[in-house]
């Protein structure tokens, strides 16, 4: 799954993702919530969410939490903004996010990247 709020982001990530991947889409942190947990009712399983930080209704931290506590799957968060370390080590020991990757990335780093993270 995705979630970002730039429309050609997001139709970016799923261009790169579906060559390999099932790919749902989310526009923003309520949207994506609500798919999530449709998906998670509907008995299907998602293992990775790509997320973007900065969101236009809330904050992909926010996000993170609220699926950790659905049922924790891996979430790579990503972000063009400075996000202090500390914060980032936090979300990481409360299992909210698996890793951090800071934009620009390139579409071979972010298939890299969800290739790694399916494997931790």
């Amino acid at each position: 799954m995705i979630c970002d709020d730039e429309s050609d982001v997001l139709r970016a990530y799923k261009i790169a993702l579906s060559s390999r991947y099932s790919v749902l889409t989310a526009s923003s942190g309520e949207e994506c919530l609500n798919k999530y947990n449709n998906e998670l009712k509907s008995g299907a399983k998602i293992d990775v969410l790509v997320l973007d930080y900065k969101l236009g209704d809330m904050l992909g931290d926010e996000v993170a939490c609220k699926i950790r506590d659905l049922d924790g799957t891996k979430i790579i968060l990503i972000s063009a903004f400075e996000i202090s370390n500390s914060f980032l080590n936090d979300l990481t020991k409360r299992n909210c996010i698996t890793t951090f990757v800071k934009k620009p990335i390139t579409m071979a780093s972010l298939l890299a990247t969800v290739e790694r993270t399916l494997l931790e």
